[in-house]
């Protein structure tokens, strides 16, 4: 039963890992069609000039629409690329706290 629990953690590792580069190969894939690099060095919407649509002809969801009628576009973008950090550097340091604990009660 631990082997096969094993084998379940780590599929479920990888997955995951798969999952997320998944995600950010397919947001690469919208540069130029559907967003850009804004003035701060933030992506922001790449829209066609006197409409709301993407350069590709798509129509951008309410939010994203909301955010870029106001302007706060790259403020937002900043504020969740934080929070991401902040969860990441989270993680990390909790695996770490686990991982210390377990080698404490292996002894």
């Amino acid at each position: 039963m631990k082997r096969f629990a094993a084998i379940v953690d780590k599929s479920l590792g990888w997955l995951g890992i798969l999952f997320f580069l998944g995600c950010g190969g397919r947001w690469l894939s919208h540069f130029g069609t559907r967003w850009e690099f804004g003035r701060f060095g933030l992506p922001r919407a790449a829209l066609l000039p006197g409409t709301t649509l993407y350069r590709d002809g798509t129509v951008p969801d309410p939010i994203n629409l909301a955010l870029i009628r106001s302007g706060s576009e790259e403020g937002a973008m900043a504020v969740m690329l934080g929070i991401i950090l902040i969860l990441v550097f989270w993680c990390v340091r909790e695996q770490h706290r686990l991982n210390l604990m377990i080698e404490r009660n292996r002894r």
